[in-house]
């Protein structure tokens, strides 16, 4: 009880509280006395009797006025003056009254109702002798009807000051009760003001003591800290250390109290900065270490050891004095360590930058090979062969394809860890999940496995999702089913589940009868290369690669999978993915989009490949497929040939000696050349999400993928505009683009005039290039051509001057001539390519 008492008495609230309490009661006093007094001093005034010596008075003043009424009446008087001067003054006492009335609310209120009636007489009073005689009966009338006025007047004020006299007696011993009970409680205040004070003083002498043993505490776990400590001043001057200070900066209290922390404890290239700073605190009292956390410095010992140092500094303000509190720690083990773990990540990122590259070869390597089989194979199935030989193809394909699944796992699982972003479209869940089980009813059938599917009816609306997620997902738990149930049964189930938080997520269980999954299996069978080595499994090819891919493709997702088994009962596995419903629209615009067919009109097209084997397979099956077909062997050889021949698409290869496909694309992207627009596929075995990228920045169109069939390239292929090469010769002489951007600006008559101008400047241009052989003549009016041959989009004469101004820079002359021989051809071939586009 002690103890809070003692608290509310150091409360500062508490004391400024009882403070304002103490001014209140004395400024009450202070009222009262002053209200006291001002009664007093009425007391003391005669006002309360004037005012009744001026009520009594106008009775006396009636009288005598009444007095001369009579006389004048009676005819004993005839001095109207007389009984004016009267009236005079029995008016003036009645507006001293009403004054009086006034001030003093409370007395008489006939004093307003006679001087209303003396009021309306004045001017009767003032008017001429004959007047006033004429109407002396108003006279009469006037003194008769305020006859008992001034007696009652006189009565009531005798009464009221009789009562405000007693009022006054009241609120006097009132205010003497208030006074004598203020004092006795500021008496009592007072005292008891003492007591605390005494109590305040003792308490103040033992915080005193305390704060003395504090301090030698404090300064006992200081000298004690394993943090080396000084106490600086707002100058840099140490006033004090502690033992731990002494040994970090290898020097006695001696050597460092009294002299300057900056100058004996700071490398000297960083003392400037110290200074300034110390400068603009004691200027401004703004500090950027003190009280902002921990920072780093560099210091040196005195025997010359610089090392870093974590610092942290307090403020502390002793009236007009500033102390900085500051710990140093030693960090160069920190730093060491922090070194090493910097190592640590750059090897970390030196071995991922390996293994994408060892990926990206490994997919090559294999894959260009295993092309070949399997090209080899493809292209075997059209050839007439025996029963015998199609069951040794057959079994050549499958082995080529499990190869092929196993290597794509593999280059799935580096996708998925580079974090591949995912592709979103509109679909029908029950449609995806219909076309997996389709596609795998061979596989169950073949494994006596039923496959059933029960889609709730919810799951049919259009969502917004990554289709090839999906079925990744669901084509290798269905798979896996099949696979580990034989003779059994592999179900698929879906549900809508709606969470507290109104979000819809899709459930999907898949379940299957087969051998089931040991308690002590199921937390890492969705780790990679993980093969269960039971009796079953080992008769059971794969990778080991499925569940963990199903894992990354789901959390990618942002949905969860879980695993319920049972052994010799089967096995559950719950998937639960976001269900995000999207427009309707925007599914009928994908669902509506046009089919793309398997078989592509003829085309024009140039295979790319420093591989003789892959250019003879891919050659085969496009000519099988009704393409006419050229080659290129380099990257070079293919931006040489796409300057002077058009195509409708170009296959390219993309890892080739000297100028790869990409800087092949690039090169044939920025020339003018016919194949400036033409479709680039990338032919490739690396196909990591990266290079994918990469690929369509310089203009790649799409990525086949190694090994290459002729369902892919068909499909591919099928998305290509044709150009008019094709079917005609026009597209590889004009540009279409280019004649429509000029019929859009100046209009078909005007354009047709101004193309007619640069044709015949042109013919002028090529007949005087036909009879000059200066190199140097030859360059300017080839350049000209050119120019001009592209303003009007003639696209193969302008790819032929380009040739010929670079030959006769190098004055080649054989190229030179056959050039020539090719100009007048070839604008005769824009002249009737751009008749048959105006004609459209």
């Amino acid at each position: 009880m002690r103890s809070k008492s003692k608290n509310r008495f150091e409360n500062p609230w508490f004391q400024r509280v009882w403070l304002l309490s103490i001014l209140l009661a004395f400024a009450f006093i202070a009222l009262l006395s002053f209200s006291f007094w001002e009664r007093l001093e009425e007391l003391n005034t005669a006002r309360n009797d004037q005012r009744g010596w001026a009520y009594s008075q106008l009775e006396v003043e009636y009288l005598k006025l009444m007095n001369l009424q009579h006389s004048l009446e009676n005819n004993e008087s005839q001095d109207l003056n007389a009984f004016r001067k009267q009236f005079n003054v029995f008016y003036s006492r009645t507006k001293l009254a009403q004054t009086l009335h006034l001030n003093a609310q409370d007395d008489a209120t006939d004093i307003d109702t006679l001087l209303a009636k003396l009021d309306n007489t004045l001017d009767l009073i003032d008017s001429n002798d004959a007047s006033l005689r004429a109407q002396w009966t108003q006279i009469s009338g006037l003194m008769a009807d305020i006859a008992p006025l001034p007696r009652r007047i006189a009565i009531d004020s005798i009464k009221i000051h009789a009562e405000r006299a007693e009022q006054q007696r009241s609120e006097i011993t009132l205010y003497v009760s208030w006074l004598f009970y203020l004092l006795i409680a500021i008496t009592l205040t007072l005292l008891l003001t003492i007591f605390v004070l005494s109590k305040q003083s003792k308490h103040l002498r033992q915080s005193r003591a305390s704060a003395l043993a504090e301090k030698a505490r404090l300064d006992t776990m200081l000298r004690a800290s394993g943090d080396a400590v000084l106490l600086i001043n707002d100058r840099g001057v140490i006033l004090d250390i502690n033992e731990a200070a002494q040994e970090l900066f290898a020097a006695s209290s001696e050597e460092l109290i009294s002299n300057s922390f900056i100058e004996n404890l700071v490398p000297r290239r960083d003392q400037g900065e110290l200074l300034k700073n110390l400068k603009k605190f004691r200027q401004t009292g703004m500090t950027s270490i003190a009280d902002r956390g921990e920072k780093e410095f560099t210091l040196r010992a005195q025997d010359g050891r610089e090392f870093p140092a974590a610092v942290r500094s307090g403020l502390v303000k002793d009236g007009d004095d500033n102390k900085f509190v500051t710990y140093f720690r030693d960090i160069t083990n920190q730093k060491a360590y922090e070194a090493e773990i910097l190592e640590m990540r750059d090897q970390a990122l030196k071995n991922s930058k390996e293994k994408s590259r060892f990926f990206a070869i490994m997919s090559h390597e294999m894959r260009t090979p295993l092309n070949g089989v399997i090209a080899a194979l493809d292209l075997l199935g059209t050839t007439e062969m025996s029963q015998e030989q199609e069951k040794y193809l057959e079994a050549a394909t499958k082995s080529g394809d499990v190869l092929m699944e196993h290597i794509n796992d593999v280059l799935m699982i580096e996708r998925l860890d580079a974090d591949e972003t995912l592709s979103l479209e509109p679909l029908i869940f029950t449609d995806l999940i219909s076309s997996i089980a389709e596609s795998l009813k061979p596989f169950a059938d073949s494994e006596d496995v039923l496959l059933n599917t029960h889609l709730a009816d919810e799951t049919k609306a259009p969502i917004l999702s990554d289709p090839r997620a999906l079925r990744e997902i669901f084509g290798n738990l269905l798979s896996n089913g099949i696979k580990f149930s034989p003779k059994g049964s592999v179900t698929l189930t879906t549900q809508i589940e709606e969470t507290h938080d109104d979000l819809h997520h899709l459930i999907v269980k898949v379940t299957d009868s087969g051998i089931g999954i040991s308690n002590d299996d199921i937390d890492r069978i969705f780790d990679d290369f993980v093969s269960l080595g039971d009796r079953y499994e080992k008769r059971k090819s794969g990778t080991g690669l499925g569940l963990g891919i199903v894992k990354r493709q789901v959390e990618r997702l942002g949905g969860d999978i879980q695993c319920m088994s049972q052994i010799g009962i089967g096995s559950t596995f719950v998937v639960t993915l976001p269900f995000t419903p999207c427009e309707e629209n925007a599914f009928q615009q994908i669902n509506n989009a046009p089919e793309t067919s398997t078989r592509t009109a003829p085309m024009r097209l140039l295979v790319v490949d420093d591989n003789a084997v892959n250019r003879e397979l891919i050659e085969a099956m496009l000519t099988k497929m009704g393409h006419e077909v050229a080659l290129a062997e380099t990257g070079q050889e293919a931006v040489n040939i796409c300057e002077i021949q058009g195509y409708d698409a170009i296959l390219m290869d993309i890892s080739m000696p000297g100028i790869s496909g990409v800087e092949a694309t690039k090169l044939i992207k920025a020339g003018n050349g016919p194949n400036k627009n033409t479709a680039i596929f990338a032919v490739t075995a690396n196909v990591m999400a990266e290079d994918k990228l990469a690929f369509e920045n310089v203009g790649i169109l799409a990525t086949i993928e190694k090994p290459v069939r002729r369902a892919t390239i068909a499909a591919a292929l099928n998305g290509v505009n044709l150009q008019t090469a094709a079917s005609s010769p026009a597209s590889k002489h004009i540009d279409t683009q280019q004649l429509q951007e000029l019929r859009d600006i100046l209009g078909p008559a005007k354009m047709q005039s101004r193309l007619d101008a640069f044709v015949t400047q042109i013919e002028a241009d090529i007949a005087l290039l036909l009879t000059t052989h200066d190199a140097k003549d030859i360059k300017t009016i080839s350049h000209s051509i050119a120019g001009a041959s592209g303003m009007i989009g003639a696209i193969y004469l302008h790819s032929l001057c380009k040739n010929l101004e670079i030959a006769s820079e190098k004055d080649d002359r054989s190229v030179m001539e056959n050039t020539l021989n090719d100009l007048q051809p070839a604008l005769s071939a824009y002249k009737a390519a751009r008749a048959a586009y105006e004609k459209e």
